[in-house]
């Protein structure tokens, strides 16, 4: 059976998917609406009086919106990381979300959903998925065990992420149309 050579092209896929994703969200490649905005202005102050005021020490995790002039970040200055989104043109700086424990935040080729992880319902960690329309958490992946890493597929209809229950992480699919998980790899072989 020739099961090995075939999980050893998919895990090298995802690897590939996943570097592929991580330049989509580099500022220089994906848009340049910071670029243009940086030109558009007389001065380098083309950002919000907070973030000159108080640097980016507090600002982690930048995602750019992949069509429209809009940063996401989270902000951890309060303590706990908040997500935010800063507009570009109106220079305008809103707080998403607060309360939660945000790690690993995605956004969707569309634009419609950030991802990320929480501690907010337990220790181990767990998957939210946010409309940015509707400016609130649709649904969270939860279980006692740790999940971790989401990533979009490529039409925004699954949400990929890794389960870690004692020490034996597997990649699970979450359908975010039917809000349906399906677990696709088992001690690390494909189901």
């Amino acid at each position: 059976m020739k099961l090995k050579p075939i999980f050893h092209r998919c895990i090298l896929s995802l690897i590939i998917i996943i570097i592929v994703s991580c330049a989509h969200h580099n500022p220089s490649k994906s848009n340049n609406y910071y670029t243009q905005a940086k030109n558009d202005n007389d001065s380098d102050n083309f950002l919000h009086p907070t973030i000159i005021k108080d640097g980016f020490s507090n600002f982690t995790h930048p995602i750019l919106h992949p069509t429209l002039p809009i940063l996401y970040y989270l902000n951890d200055k309060a303590g706990t990381k908040e997500l935010w989104e800063y507009l570009f043109v109106s220079k305008k700086e809103t707080k998403l979300l607060s309360g939660h424990d945000i790690s690993q935040i995605q956004i969707d080729r569309a634009g419609d959903y950030l991802t990320f992880r929480t501690n907010e319902s337990d220790a181990q960690g767990d998957i939210a998925l946010f409309d940015l329309k509707a400016k609130k958490i649709l649904s969270l992946v939860q279980s006692p065990c740790a999940e971790f890493l989401p990533e979009f597929s490529d039409d925004g209809n699954i949400l990929y992420f890794t389960r870690d229950c004692e020490g034996k992480p597997n990649i699970f699919q979450f359908d975010i149309k039917t809000k349906e998980e399906e677990q696709i790899t088992l001690d690390g072989a494909l189901l």
